[in-house]
């Protein structure tokens, strides 16, 4: 993996783990997270980059693409898609370029606690990684502690997906007073308190 790719996602403790446990990526892999995670002229450059290590011609086609769009209009669009799709023209997912299933390490499991961008969750499920379609589906399943959860309405009103590069431990005691009140409660509507 490059350097820029470990360096532009979010989470600190994936970025730890991925320098104490380096994985190997393809380069639409690291494309993808570059896709995801830069903007403008960060992404065009970590993209021109990975032109360069293309694993193919086909794959420095799509790369060169992506960057000229990016140049353009701010973003990969039309152009990229139809050359992925005439280089790449598989049934399955993913359907457009620079969604590709990473299998990145999954840090946490149900019952953990984890902040995303200021707000605290509890984990239910990871990620079911044989069952994902896309980049997209790399989430851990969990519950915001903001609120209260009184029934099964507020469960699904307060449940959302946290990709695995997004994700940061956290203890209870990092949880205010109310943030722990609602986690009591979570805990006792899953039957787990």
């Amino acid at each position: 993996m490059i350097d820029g790719i470990l360096k532009c996602i979010p989470s600190a403790a994936m970025r730890q783990y991925l320098e104490e446990n380096p994985i190997s990526l393809s380069v639409l892999q690291q494309a993808t997270i570059a896709d995801y995670y830069t903007r403008d002229k960060e992404e065009a450059e970590l993209l021109q980059s990975l032109a360069g290590l293309a694993e193919s011609a086909e794959e420095r086609l799509l790369l060169e693409t992506a960057v000229r769009e990016i140049g353009e209009r701010g973003c990969p669009g039309d152009d990229s898609n139809a050359v992925y799709r005439s280089l790449f023209p598989h049934e399955g997912p993913p359907l457009f370029p620079f969604l590709e299933i990473c299998n990145l390490p999954v840090l946490f499991h149900g019952g953990n606690l984890i902040s995303s961008f200021g707000k605290h969750y509890y984990v239910v499920n990871g990620p079911c990684l044989n069952r994902s379609s896309d980049f997209t589906d790399e989430c851990y399943y969990c519950y915001e502690l903001s609120g209260r959860f009184r029934g099964e309405d507020d469960l699904f009103h307060a449940h959302d997906h946290i990709h695995v590069c997004q994700a940061e431990g956290i203890s209870r005691n990092d949880l205010s007073d109310s943030e722990k009140e609602s986690l009591r409660s979570l805990l006792k509507l899953l039957g787990k308190g």
